[in-house]
Protein backbone atom coordinates (compact mmCIF):
# COMPACT_ATOMS: atom_id res chain seq x y z
CA UNK A 1 0.00 0.00 0.00
CA UNK A 2 1.28 3.27 -0.68
CA UNK A 3 0.56 7.05 -0.08
CA UNK A 4 -2.19 7.79 -2.58
CA UNK A 5 -3.60 4.63 -1.54
CA UNK A 6 -3.94 5.45 1.73
CA UNK A 7 -4.94 8.66 1.29
CA UNK A 8 -7.77 7.70 -1.21
CA UNK A 9 -9.28 5.11 1.53
CA UNK A 10 -9.20 8.31 3.97
CA UNK A 11 -10.77 10.49 2.08
CA UNK A 12 -14.95 10.87 2.74
CA UNK A 13 -17.38 9.43 0.43
CA UNK A 14 -20.24 10.40 2.36
CA UNK A 15 -21.58 13.59 2.78
CA UNK A 16 -21.54 12.74 6.56
CA UNK A 17 -17.86 12.52 6.60
CA UNK A 18 -16.61 14.97 4.15
CA UNK A 19 -18.82 17.49 6.93
CA UNK A 20 -16.97 15.74 9.51
CA UNK A 21 -13.65 15.83 7.82
CA UNK A 22 -14.39 19.64 6.84
CA UNK A 23 -15.14 20.53 10.46
CA UNK A 24 -12.19 19.30 11.65
CA UNK A 25 -9.79 21.12 9.48
CA UNK A 26 -11.73 24.35 10.45
CA UNK A 27 -11.41 23.64 14.10
CA UNK A 28 -7.80 23.03 13.68
CA UNK A 29 -7.20 26.20 11.08
CA UNK A 30 -9.51 28.55 13.90
CA UNK A 31 -6.93 27.43 17.00
CA UNK A 32 -3.72 27.85 14.72
CA UNK A 33 -5.23 31.94 13.51
CA UNK A 34 -5.79 32.49 17.13
CA UNK A 35 -2.70 31.19 18.49
CA UNK A 36 -0.84 33.47 16.34
CA UNK A 37 -3.40 36.17 17.22
CA UNK A 38 -2.29 35.96 20.65
CA UNK A 39 1.18 36.02 20.12
CA UNK A 40 0.88 39.15 17.09
CA UNK A 41 -1.31 41.08 19.48
CA UNK A 42 0.37 40.59 22.55
CA UNK A 43 -0.01 44.26 24.04
CA UNK A 44 2.83 43.40 26.58
CA UNK A 45 4.99 41.54 24.56
CA UNK A 46 7.17 38.93 23.98
CA UNK A 47 9.89 38.06 26.62
CA UNK A 48 12.80 36.38 26.52
CA UNK A 49 13.51 34.88 30.25
CA UNK A 50 16.96 35.42 31.31
CA UNK A 51 17.94 34.66 34.85
CA UNK A 52 19.23 36.96 37.57
CA UNK A 53 22.81 34.89 37.71
CA UNK A 54 23.13 35.13 34.20
CA UNK A 55 22.23 38.82 33.77
CA UNK A 56 24.13 39.52 36.95
CA UNK A 57 27.45 38.07 35.61
CA UNK A 58 27.06 39.40 32.28
CA UNK A 59 27.09 42.55 34.18
CA UNK A 60 29.97 42.39 36.54
CA UNK A 61 32.23 41.35 33.58
CA UNK A 62 31.17 44.13 31.62
CA UNK A 63 32.57 46.14 34.38
CA UNK A 64 35.20 44.38 34.83
CA UNK A 65 36.77 44.59 31.37
CA UNK A 66 35.77 48.30 31.62
CA UNK A 67 38.68 50.64 31.81
CA UNK A 68 38.47 52.77 35.07
CA UNK A 69 37.59 55.64 33.82
CA UNK A 70 34.81 54.40 31.65
CA UNK A 71 32.97 52.67 34.73
CA UNK A 72 31.24 55.62 35.59
CA UNK A 73 29.65 55.48 31.71
CA UNK A 74 29.09 51.84 31.55
CA UNK A 75 26.82 52.31 34.92
CA UNK A 76 25.03 55.02 33.60
CA UNK A 77 24.08 52.69 30.47
CA UNK A 78 23.16 49.95 32.48
CA UNK A 79 20.79 51.89 34.46
CA UNK A 80 19.28 53.58 31.51
CA UNK A 81 18.56 50.22 29.78
CA UNK A 82 17.61 48.24 32.78
CA UNK A 83 16.15 50.65 35.58
CA UNK A 84 15.67 47.69 38.22
CA UNK A 85 19.19 47.16 38.16
CA UNK A 86 21.06 48.60 41.34
CA UNK A 87 24.97 49.21 40.52
CA UNK A 88 27.94 50.76 42.00
CA UNK A 89 31.28 50.56 42.53
CA UNK A 90 33.42 50.97 45.84
CA UNK A 91 36.61 51.00 47.07
CA UNK A 92 36.57 48.83 50.08
CA UNK A 93 35.15 45.51 50.51
CA UNK A 94 31.87 45.26 51.98
CA UNK A 95 30.87 42.56 54.83
CA UNK A 96 29.78 39.35 53.63
CA UNK A 97 26.25 37.98 54.61
CA UNK A 98 25.61 34.38 55.13
CA UNK A 99 23.44 33.14 52.41
CA UNK A 100 20.74 30.52 54.15
CA UNK A 101 18.30 30.29 51.45
CA UNK A 102 19.24 27.66 48.80
CA UNK A 103 17.77 29.73 45.77
CA UNK A 104 20.54 32.00 46.60
CA UNK A 105 23.23 29.73 47.58
CA UNK A 106 22.48 28.23 43.84
CA UNK A 107 22.31 31.69 42.34
CA UNK A 108 25.75 32.51 43.78
CA UNK A 109 27.39 28.82 42.58
CA UNK A 110 26.29 29.96 38.93
CA UNK A 111 27.65 33.08 38.94
CA UNK A 112 30.97 32.61 40.24
CA UNK A 113 30.82 29.46 37.81
CA UNK A 114 30.89 32.26 35.00
CA UNK A 115 33.43 34.86 36.25
CA UNK A 116 37.04 34.25 35.59
CA UNK A 117 39.08 31.70 37.76
CA UNK A 118 39.72 33.24 40.97
CA UNK A 119 36.76 35.38 41.30
CA UNK A 120 34.04 34.92 44.10
CA UNK A 121 31.45 36.94 44.02
CA UNK A 122 29.00 37.10 47.76
CA UNK A 123 25.90 38.74 48.87
CA UNK A 124 26.45 41.61 50.82
CA UNK A 125 22.26 41.75 51.74
CA UNK A 126 19.52 39.26 52.07
CA UNK A 127 16.96 38.81 49.78
CA UNK A 128 13.54 40.85 50.20
CA UNK A 129 9.93 41.09 49.01
CA UNK A 130 11.91 44.08 46.70
CA UNK A 131 15.34 43.08 45.91
CA UNK A 132 16.86 39.72 45.21
CA UNK A 133 19.67 40.34 47.13
CA UNK A 134 23.17 42.54 46.95
CA UNK A 135 25.74 40.50 45.47
CA UNK A 136 29.71 41.82 45.60
CA UNK A 137 33.10 41.07 43.25
CA UNK A 138 36.60 42.71 43.52
CA UNK A 139 37.23 43.50 40.32
CA UNK A 140 40.50 42.69 38.30
CA UNK A 141 41.42 46.20 38.19
CA UNK A 142 40.22 47.14 41.68
CA UNK A 143 37.71 47.98 43.77
CA UNK A 144 34.01 46.24 44.45
CA UNK A 145 31.35 46.45 42.67
CA UNK A 146 28.09 45.90 44.08
CA UNK A 147 24.93 45.22 42.12
CA UNK A 148 21.30 44.45 43.21
CA UNK A 149 18.42 43.96 41.04
CA UNK A 150 14.83 44.70 42.14
CA UNK A 151 12.18 42.15 41.85
CA UNK A 152 9.63 43.16 39.04
CA UNK A 153 5.99 43.24 40.52
CA UNK A 154 3.27 44.30 37.71
CA UNK A 155 0.36 45.57 39.06
CA UNK A 156 -2.77 44.23 39.35
CA UNK A 157 -5.17 44.26 36.61
CA UNK A 158 -8.32 44.55 37.86
CA UNK A 159 -11.46 43.52 35.43
CA UNK A 160 -13.05 47.47 35.28
CA UNK A 161 -9.50 48.34 35.08
CA UNK A 162 -9.14 46.18 31.73
CA UNK A 163 -12.27 47.05 30.19
CA UNK A 164 -12.10 50.72 30.68
CA UNK A 165 -8.36 51.94 31.20
CA UNK A 166 -6.77 52.58 27.62
CA UNK A 167 -2.36 51.59 27.44
CA UNK A 168 -0.36 54.61 26.91
CA UNK A 169 0.70 54.53 23.24
CA UNK A 170 -1.43 51.80 22.05
CA UNK A 171 -2.54 51.86 18.43
CA UNK A 172 -6.72 51.83 18.54
CA UNK A 173 -7.12 48.38 16.76
CA UNK A 174 -4.88 47.15 19.20
CA UNK A 175 -7.00 47.74 22.13
CA UNK A 176 -9.57 46.28 24.42
CA UNK A 177 -12.85 46.55 22.76
CA UNK A 178 -11.44 46.32 18.63
CA UNK A 179 -9.49 43.37 19.84
CA UNK A 180 -12.91 41.74 21.18
CA UNK A 181 -14.91 42.86 18.03
CA UNK A 182 -12.74 41.07 15.79
CA UNK A 183 -12.49 37.93 18.07
CA UNK A 184 -16.13 37.99 18.43
CA UNK A 185 -16.78 38.00 14.63
CA UNK A 186 -13.82 35.39 14.25
CA UNK A 187 -15.20 32.67 16.68
CA UNK A 188 -18.64 33.17 14.99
Amino acid sequence: MNLMELLRRLKPTHLVGQIALLMLVLIISYQIVLIVIFHVMDIEGRRHYVSEADFITSVLLGLDAADRNQRAEFIQEISSATPYTNLKIIDKAPAPVDAKEPVLLAEIKRINSHLWSNASAYITSDHTDTTFGEFALRLRKGDYALISIAQHQKPARFLWRWLWEREPDTPFLLTRWPRAAFFFFLSS
